[in-house]
C-alpha cells in the first residue's frame, strides 16, 4: 500500500476533513488506506463505507437538527449525566449500512483507547491487522464501523465509554490523535496527515465542565500528536480552523469550505509526495 491518509480528531472541526477529502478525490488522489481518530474516524469510516464527501455533507445536513437537539439536551445534564452516544451510533449505523471492516474501500483503521490500561485499540480488517507491526495494542476485526466510530469519539467526561468485546473504550485521541503511526506500522509507504491541532478557547469561555474537558482533551491530543507526526508522517497539513465549540453546528459550512481551500493550496505538495 503506497498512500495512506491519516485524519485527526478535533470535535466539530472534523468537518474540515470532508471538504479536504472532496478536493483530493476530484483531483484523482485516492488513498490506498485511511485511518481516523475521533472526528477523523467519522469521516474515514463513512467514506470507506461508500459515501462520497458530497453525499456525506448532504446526509449530515439532513441529520443536523437531530444531532444538535441531542447534544444540547444531553450536554445540559453534565455533570449529572453523560452523553450515551446511542443516537449518534444509530445514525452512523444507517449511513454506513452497518458495514464491517472487511468490506470497506479503501481499507480503514479506526483508533480508540482502552481506559483500563491506556493501550490503543484498533478497529480494522483482518488483513490490515495481520500486516501491522504495532505492539502493545489490541485489534478488533469483527465489529461494525458505527460501533468503532462510537468508541473513537468517546471523549472522557462527555461521552459514556462503550464496551466492545470485553474492552471499555474511550476517545482514541488519548493515544493517537492523528494516526499516522497506525498507517506506517501497517506498511504504508507515504503518509499524508491532517492535524486539526489545538483549538484555543478564550478564558471567558472556560467557565464550564464541558469547556474544560474539551480543552484538556485537545491539549493531550496535540502533545501526543506532534511526537507521532514527527516520526511517522511524510506530509502534515495544519489548518487554522479557529475556535469551534462542540455545539456550533452552524460553522460546518465554513469548515467544509476551509477544507476545500486548504486541499487546493496543498495539491502540488501532495502530488509531489506521491510522485
Amino acid at each position: 500500500m503506497k498512500f495512506g491518509l491519516a485524519l485527526g480528531g478535533g470535535g466539530l472541526r472534523g468537518a474540515f476533513h470532508i471538504g479536504f477529502l472532496e478536493v483530493l478525490l476530484e483531483n484523482g488522489i485516492k488513498p490506498d488506506v485511511i485511518a481516523g481518530t475521533s472526528a477523523g474516524a467519522i469521516v474515514a469510516g463513512v467514506y470507506a463505507s461508500g459515501v462520497s464527501p458530497k453525499k456525506m455533507q448532504a446526509l449530515f445536513s439532513e441529520q443536523q437538527s437531530l444531532i444538535q437537539s441531542t447534544l444540547e439536551k444531553r450536554l445540559s445534564l453534565i455533570p449529572s449525566g453523560l452523553i450515551k452516544g446511542s443516537t449518534l451510533e444509530f445514525i452512523l449505523k444507517g449511513i454506513t449500512k452497518n458495514k464491517g471492516f472487511a468490506s470497506l474501500n479503501p481499507p480503514t483503521a479506526i483508533v480508540a483507547t482502552d481506559i483500563h490500561n491506556g493501550q490503543p485499540v484498533i478497529f480494522t480488517s483482518p488483513q490490515l491487522a495481520a500486516r501491522s507491526k504495532q505492539k502493545n495494542c489490541t485489534f478488533i476485526t469483527k465489529s461494525p464501523v458505527s460501533e468503532a466510530i462510537r468508541a473513537s469519539i468517546s471523549i472522557p467526561g462527555i461521552f459514556q465509554p462503550i464496551k466492545v468485546k470485553g474492552y471499555t473504550l474511550v476517545d482514541g485521541g488519548l493515544v493517537s490523535n492523528v494516526p499516522a503511526d497506525v498507517l506506517k506500522l501497517m506498511g504504508v509507504k507515504k503518509i499524508l496527515a491532517v492535524n486539526l491541532g489545538f483549538s484555543v478557547i478564550k478564558e471567558k469561555e472556560l467557565d464550564s465542565a464541558i469547556g474544560i474537558l474539551l480543552q484538556a482533551a485537545d491539549i493531550m491530543g496535540e502533545r501526543i500528536s506532534q511526537q507521532i507526526l514527527d516520526r511517522y508522517a511524510d506530509l502534515v497539513i495544519h489548518p487554522n480552523t479557529g475556535e469551534v465549540s462542540l455545539w456550533e453546528i452552524h460553522k460546518i459550512p465554513s469548515l467544509l469550505e476551509l477544507g476545500r481551500e486548504t486541499a487546493r493550496q496543498n495539491l502540488q505538495e501532495v502530488k509531489k509526495l506521491l510522485a
